[in-house]
């Protein structure tokens, strides 16, 4: 008896193998494309301020851009930085990292098209950029507005306005 239940077991295990290494590959393309998570690489703020002796000066500092959060709007098709960067951050030079299901590509202004998105490219945010995530079998995209936005108004130095009474 335990040497049939032995034996129904290990070809029950061998079917399950079978059927789990099937070599039909090319029905596993993805018919979805969405971002699944995005954030910003380490980056740079010159910071203007004086010297002791009251000179003008910038003072260099290199942020982790993984305290800044990006959230991620799958309904309205919005990817932005709830949390603006620190003053004086230049919006022309950030490196995005993102994981997607399906193929990136960024809308170029001057060229009037969307090009490859690699990982390790520079992207101007200086204005909204538009991301496109295409599907694996090429059916279907989504487009993502992506907004970075950056402290215009140094924090540390208040501007007081006076308002005239009624």
């Amino acid at each position: 008896m335990k040497n049939r239940l032995a034996i129904y077991f290990s070809v029950l295990a061998m079917a399950v193998l079978a059927l789990s290494c099937s070599s039909d590959d090319d029905a596993a393309l993805s018919p979805y494309a969405y971002v699944k998570s995005f954030g910003i690489g380490d980056f740079n703020s010159s910071y203007p301020t004086f010297t002791d002796a009251g000179k003008d000066t910038v003072l260099d500092r290199k942020y982790s851009g993984s305290s800044w959060k990006f959230t991620i709007d799958q309904a309205a098709c919005r990817i932005y930085n709830s949390d603006s960067l620190p003053f004086a951050t230049n919006l022309s030079k950030l490196v995005v990292s993102m994981s997607v299901d399906g193929v990136a590509s960024i809308y170029n202004d001057k060229s009037d098209a969307f090009e490859y998105f690699s990982g390790t490219d520079s992207i101007d945010f200086t204005s909204p950029r538009t991301l496109r995530i295409t599907s694996l079998d090429g059916s279907y995209f989504k487009d993502y507005l992506v907004t970075v936005s950056a402290h215009k108004v140094d924090p540390d130095k208040m501007v007081w306005s006076k308002i005239e009474t009624p």
